[in-house]
């Protein structure tokens, strides 16, 4: 029901109890009951009548006096603090009460945190509905408790490099959603092993974990593992350790045609120095 010419609230009659419970999710708009009164007086009016009309007549039957029916408004719902979604509202309450949720199961609503949460797929609607939608997917807090599961789950795994949702979740991850970055990890630690197997001398082993980061990754020449190859280092170093040069010994790079020509380079970009004819970690080691 719309009250005057912006604002609509949920309405559930109960013919038993003759009383009309009001979903209001903005109750301070009309917060007297002489406001609620001038809203309903006419449907609480009507409705004896209706009832009267598909039921059968009574000679003892005073519609006005002995069916009146009255309201109810409770306030332990959920309030739209932003105003400005109550048709909306009104509808999820009513849907709400179809299946049989109590008014405290209707105060637990959120703003923000629900939409996504069974999975990012229930947002496209939202980002259909243009830009207040598109907004309030990306917002941070949104952003950090999707499920981003499904993405992994699909017919192929579409976080990777040229994914179908891979920038969708990247933005996850840089939100703090907990398993986009325990997935994003997952990937990074490619690299991390794909290092351990050069300090151990296992150079082919190495090779296969590089060129599997790049397939699924990144390319190892691009910008975004210069970046990360930096962020390591930056971040191994800050635990200052002392240099010992530990694996000096058994440290050998792989020397096949994937990644050969990253030797050229002075400074490598996973963090690696290279001093020809051997390669060492940068100290760090």
């Amino acid at each position: 029901m719309m009250w005057g010419k912006d604002h609509w609230v949920g309405l559930v009659i109960n013919l038993t109890c003759r009383q009309v419970e009001i979903l209001d999710c903005n109750i301070p708009l009309n917060e007297s009951d002489n406001e609620v009164n001038k809203h309903m007086v006419y449907l609480l009016r009507a409705l004896p009548h209706v009832l009267a009309a598909f039921s059968p007549p009574s000679d003892s039957s005073h519609p006005e006096e002995d069916q009146a029916f009255s309201w109810v408004r409770p306030d332990n719902i959920y309030f739209n603090k932003r105003s400005g979604d109550c048709g909306p509202c009104a509808v999820k309450f009513l849907e709400m009460h179809a299946a049989g949720y109590s008014y405290e199961d209707m105060g637990q609503i959120d703003d923000k945190k629900m939409v996504g949460a069974d999975s990012f797929y229930y947002f496209g609607g939202i980002l259909r509905a243009g830009k207040r939608g598109y907004a309030l997917v990306h917002e941070p807090s949104v952003l950090r408790k999707c499920n981003v599961q499904p993405m992994v789950t699909f017919a192929t795994c579409q976080i990777c490099t040229g994914g179908q949702f891979r920038e969708f979740f990247i933005k996850c991850v840089t939100a703090g959603n907990k398993n986009a970055m325990y997935y994003e990890g997952l990937y990074a630690a490619l690299i991390v092993f794909g290092i351990i197997n050069v300090c151990i001398g296992n150079d082919k082993e190495a090779s296969k974990l590089f060129q599997q980061f790049a397939a699924n990754h990144y390319d190892l020449r691009s910008d975004a593992i210069v970046g990360l190859g930096a962020d390591l280092e930056w971040r191994l170093i800050s635990f200052g350790a002392p240099y010992m040069n530990r694996y000096g010994a058994s440290f050998k790079f792989p020397d096949d045609e994937a990644i050969l020509d990253m030797l050229q380079h002075f400074s490598h970009p996973l963090g690696l120095y290279l001093c020809y004819p051997r390669c060492y970690l940068f100290s760090i080691v």
